[in-house]
């Protein structure tokens, strides 16, 4: 189905999907002939590396994207186009479902290419579960003009167990 709809609409300026398995290939289609696109949202639910790293690379080629939002599991896909998102103005990173500890080597290739970009535009950032020192990263990489910050950790620092209210009897 995307496939057909990249044949048919090319000044798409918002998109919403899940990133799904059997339509990974559609949506990649989908994104890479967008003239306008500048609003980004993907529910990141599969872990096909070689189609991650796909879509990945054609959100790199959106330079003009103003907003975009990941969710539930921003590990899952490779962090190589933050560097080329230089008019982003809105940021949601949502790793709720994500893991916070256990996959170094997936966090230092965000920190790495959170390093070597520069948010100069962003006014909104949201996120959530996400290491300190990255969280602290974005902020600095910022352009000085974030009016709006939502840091959100449902998990517990010290053991990355879910947090659960404790009753008294």
């Amino acid at each position: 189905m995307l496939h057909e709809l990249a044949k048919l609409c090319h000044n798409v300026k918002e998109l919403e999907t899940d990133f799904c398995d059997d339509e990974t290939s559609g949506l990649i289609t989908l994104i890479k002939v967008q003239s306008n696109l500048q609003n980004l949202c993907l529910y990141i639910n599969n872990n096909v590396e070689n189609q991650a790293i796909l879509l990945s690379n054609v959100i790199k080629e959106k330079e003009n994207l103003k907003r975009i939002t990941l969710k539930p599991n921003i590990l899952l896909i490779p962090p190589t186009f933050i560097p080329s998102l230089k008019k982003l103005q809105y940021l949601i990173l949502n790793n709720e479902e994500g893991q916070v500890f256990y996959e170094d080597k997936k966090w230092n290739d965000w920190e790495y290419f959170l390093s070597k970009a520069f948010f100069t535009d962003l006014r909104y950032l949201e996120i959530m579960n996400l290491p300190n020192n990255i969280e602290c990263l974005i902020i600095e990489r910022s352009g000085g003009k974030l009016s709006d910050i939502i840091v959100c950790h449902l998990l517990e620092r010290q053991g990355s167990h879910r947090t659960r209210p404790t009753t008294k009897n």
